[in-house]
């Protein structure tokens, strides 16, 4: 399941369906949506902790 996680997590966003992510979208792309979410989240985070 951990190789399989990036494709679940940016599914689970909702941005994109799990059948366009599994016939469209390369490794690195995935790594890249992983990334960006990661940086939402920090960022999500850090202006959590300013209020």
């Amino acid at each position: 399941m951990k190789e399989e996680w990036p494709i679940w997590r940016v599914w689970l966003t909702g941005k994109e369906s799990f059948e366009v992510i599994i016939s469209d979208w390369t490794f690195d792309d995935l790594v890249r949506a992983n990334t960006v979410l990661d940086i939402q989240e920090a960022i999500n985070e850090a202006l959590t902790e300013e209020k």
